[in-house]
């Protein structure tokens, strides 16, 4: 990578809380920085309107990458605060003069590409973490997406997908010529062993420690998720499971609702929420299983970091989750939404012991050898040329 010395290069993401983008955007700004380029990220809040900066900016400040919070930018949509984000972005845009300018997530993508044009940004890169107009919407609203998508992908430069699903899926009409495929990628990272990883999760949620086998999920708790079905479908294993536990670690949106629906399937003294623990991922050694019961996903790093830490997986059939999981092989795959297979997957899992063995394995194996980071970094690289 030695192309990006001496590269200004300003990284451009809607929410500043800490999910997959978010990762992927740390982990490029700070490792291109270690290269020698001259790396900014500028981002909005945690979510709503007048949200502060979150996880992302403290953990880019203690790496000494710079940033710029962008006020007007929230996850909601509104024509005013659209207007007002657009016009802060391309204020920033002037005065940093990037290179190359990279954006992530659907709203960046669109305003920022359409900023950097007008700005004259010589590289302007898009990075789709699976498509917002795949989400489960109205089929109006799915179609203004799929056409707002196609804009930001003729005013972006190159569009970088991480998946052969979206590459496959992508809003374009004819030409692909722009379009590159990156799948996401992880480096080995440290775990605690098991008794400490259940000490600190123990500590958020008491009473998980009475539990001698957990279910466990990591991601932001937000409708896509699909963290309300695996919910139903623990309560609907949970009688013939009566070992297991569900922790669910990080935060979000949906978390008052989760907690209720907990309440209400009779197994909230059987879920718990450890909330936002920082380094999660090694305290992956906690758990039995990993689940990832989404509706909708790009290339999720949490299935990546479970690979890592040879944890048998169930997933959903979402996204690029079977370029990662082979189903019976190295995890279970299930349909999205419905509560009723993956509780079957959950009972298959917990009774089987050879299976999650064999499955942790394998998936760690399909890790090392696919989605490795450095390969990510170089092929992104390459993409801003």
């Amino acid at each position: 990578m030695d192309e990006l010395a001496g590269k200004k290069i300003l990284f451009v993401i809607t929410k500043s809380n800490w999910g997959g983008a978010q990762q992927y955007v740390y982990t490029l700004a700070t490792r291109f920085k270690e290269a020698g380029a001259d790396t900014a990220v500028a981002f909005g809040g945690t979510g709503e309107a007048g949200a502060s900066a979150g996880i992302l900016e403290a953990r880019l400040k203690d790496a000494g990458v710079r940033t710029i919070f962008l006020k007007s930018f929230a996850r909601d949509v509104s024509v005013a605060r659209e207007y007002s984000a657009f016009f802060e972005l391309l204020r920033v845009l002037r005065t940093e003069k990037p290179d190359v300018l990279h954006l992530n997530s659907s709203k960046a993508g669109g305003l920022g590409a359409l900023a950097g044009r007008i700005s004259g940004i010589r590289r302007i890169v898009f990075t789709a973490h699976g498509f917002a107009h795949r989400e489960p919407r109205p089929l109006h609203e799915r179609g203004v997406i799929w056409v707002l998508s196609w804009l930001t992908a003729l005013l972006s430069h190159r569009v970088i997908t991480v998946s052969e699903d979206d590459m496959r899926h992508a809003p374009v009409f004819f030409s692909r010529q722009n379009m590159v495929l990156v799948p996401n990628g992880i480096s080995p990272f440290p775990l605690l062993p098991r008794s400490e990883a259940r000490a600190a999760l123990s500590a958020r949620a008491e009473s998980a420690s009475g539990f001698p086998f957990w279910f466990l999920t990591l991601s932001e708790l937000h409708p896509n998720k699909g963290l309300d079905t695996l919910i139903r479908a623990f309560a609907e294993a949970a009688q013939e499971m009566p070992h297991a536990a569900l922790v669910l670690i990080n935060d979000g949106q949906a978390r008052a609702e989760l907690s209720e629906l907990a309440r209400a399937s009779g197994c909230a003294d059987r879920v718990f929420f450890a909330g936002f623990v920082p380094n999660a991922r090694e305290l992956l050694s906690a758990a039995d299983v990993f689940v990832l019961p989404s509706r909708k996903e790009g290339l999720p790093f949490a299935i990546l970091e479970a690979g890592m830490a040879r944890l048998p997986v169930i997933a959903t059939r979402v996204g690029a989750v079977p370029e990662i999981v082979e189903d019976g092989v190295s995890g279970l795959l299930v349909p999205a939404g419905e509560a009723g297979p993956l509780a079957e997957a959950l009972l298959r899992m917990e009774n089987d012991a050879l299976l999650r063995a064999r499955a942790g394995n394998a998936l760690h194996a399909r890790v090392i050898r696919g989605f490795s980071e450095e390969a990510m970094l170089r092929k992104t690289a390459l993409a801003y040329r």
